[in-house]
């Protein structure tokens, strides 16, 4: 279960199309919290909500296992709850998004840099030979800066189309 205190400062927030997301820091520690599709899940009842829930966890943790088997570098932290009634995603706050720190960046080089950052994330998952097991939302939002991987992938949530 996920208990955030009184203590907890939000530090961002915004909606997606399939959630409602924000940072919140709980004694020093920095976690994103995405509750998915919650205005779908609270028009739901009983059995069919918690079905639904747990389907859309079952999802997700399949999808993850998939970027794994490829390499696709991920956020360490990851749990998949339920809270209330809505299925809740909790993982590790991975700092800054490509995007963000492209939009700043004003040197060619620092750009080139950038997009190499997810080209090195993504090698094995773009040399997949023969037909695509899965695939990814590769927005530069979509990715955070990891020096030790290149990027880290941080839209787990599984997507709605091939």
């Amino acid at each position: 279960m996920l208990h955030v205190s009184e203590k907890a400062a939000t530090h961002w927030s915004h909606t997606s199309h399939y959630s409602e997301i924000s940072c919140i820091e709980i004694d020093g520690r920095r976690i994103v919290v995405k509750q998915i599709m919650p205005w779908y899940l609270r028009n739901l009842e009983g059995d069919e909500r918690d079905r639904t829930i747990l389907r859309i966890n079952d999802m997700t943790e399949h999808y993850r296992s998939l970027l794994r088997r490829h390499q696709v570098p991920l956020s360490p932290e990851y749990q998949c709850l339920e809270e209330n009634g809505i299925a809740v995603h909790v993982s590790s706050d991975m700092g800054e998004s490509l995007d963000a720190m492209l939009r700043r960046a004003q040197a060619y080089d620092e750009c080139v840099h950038l997009i190499e950052r997810v080209l090195v994330a993504l090698e094995s998952l773009l040399t997949q030979a023969g037909e695509l097991d899965v695939g990814i939302d590769a927005q530069l939002s979509n990715f955070c800066p990891d020096n030790r991987r290149g990027s880290v992938y941080v839209d787990t949530f599984p997507p709605l189309c091939k």
